[in-house]
């Protein structure tokens, strides 16, 4: 047993008196300093509980809350503090704990496997944060865990993301569809293993910027694009997301076009694979004389393959493709 006594004290809060618990943990697997430190903090954080460490090596945490808290507290403490895994270890997420009365009281802990690096630890949690809105999501580096609070729908929606970007990519794109109020329909492309990550950052910016995706964040271990958006929004991109995977092409090549809904009439997607010959300079001159011929707002480049993504008027389309053909 890791708990060494419980003591009853009163604290005081907003001037009247509660009744709350004090206990102590024994930290067993952080060998340093720093991840003992980073354990405490994802507690102190994570449940916004008071969390002390004292002993001569600063393994003793000492845990001031309520009942429901500490049990929290506990529950987490043993998720969180185990050995670390071995390399490509695989090991299963939590069951969720629930804390009674709290709406986003569903507490869970997902594990990267064994041998991914910090850097990747983070940008899955940064995207578990920022896809799914959840606030209080922690790392712990120890376990290459991610500790998630939130509402049951949020919990639901990080699993899918963490499942997602953990697993090997498979071919193509993968959806879920979330409880999350608006924008509910998450998506993830799994972009070409040969592209850099300059490549991926690029068809990054042409998804977020044409189909207007507020929340779209990339992840370089496996060229994966995770968004979130409305069911029209993401059509859009699943388009988009096909069309720039296509090859090169040795002469100018037109893709059939997509409507989106849009109150100002400038929802007509159209991508322009221009001939290979063109270096990434003569590609950015294309757009910007483009851009000036036809007052098309949105055009972007894709290097790879040499592409121009066209969203305009039809009109304006129309004539952006008049233009181009009798450039060749």
């Amino acid at each position: 047993m890791h708990y060494r006594h419980l003591i009853l004290a009163a604290v005081c809060a907003s001037g009247s008196y509660l009744w709350g618990a004090e206990r102590t943990y024994t930290i067993a697997n952080a060998s340093a300093a720093q991840a003992r430190s980073e354990l405490a903090l994802v507690v102190k954080a994570g449940l916004e509980i008071a969390v002390a460490q004292s002993g001569t090596d600063q393994r003793i945490l000492t845990i001031s809350g309520s009942e429901e808290e500490l049990a929290a507290a506990e529950w987490l403490l043993r998720e969180l503090d185990k050995p670390a895994p071995e390399a490509g270890e695989a090991r299963r997420a939590s069951a969720a704990f629930t804390m009674n009365g709290v709406s986003d009281g569903t507490i869970t802990v997902f594990y990267l496997k064994g041998g991914r690096s910090t850097q990747q630890l983070q940008e899955s949690a940064t995207i578990i944060r920022s896809i799914a809105d959840i606030r209080r999501v922690f790392t712990y580096n120890q376990t290459h865990a991610i500790a998630v609070r939130g509402t049951p729908g949020q919990i639901a929606a990080a699993e899918w993301i963490w499942r997602t970007l953990d697993d090997e990519p498979k071919a193509g794109a993968v959806e879920f569809s979330a409880s999350l109020g608006s924008d509910n329909l998450l998506r993830a492309y799994h972009m070409p293993a040969e592209w850099s990550v300059q490549d991926l950052q690029e068809a990054a910016v042409v998804l977020r910027t044409t189909a207007e995706l507020r929340r779209l964040f990339t992840y370089n271990r496996t060229r994966t694009i995770v968004t979130r958006g409305a069911d029209s929004a993401i059509a859009a991109a699943n388009w988009l997301a096909s069309e720039i995977q296509r090859p090169a092409s040795q002469a100018l090549a037109v893709s059939e076009p997509f409507q989106m809904d849009d109150p100002r009439q400038e929802g007509v997607l159209r991508v322009f694979r221009i001939p290979a010959r063109h270096d990434a300079a003569g590609l950015q001159g294309t757009a910007v004389d483009l851009r000036q011929q036809t007052q098309i707002r949105r055009i972007f480049t894709f290097n790879r393959p040499r592409m121009l993504v066209l969203r305009g008027t039809g009109v304006q389309i129309a004539e952006a493709g008049r233009i181009l053909g009798a450039a060749q």
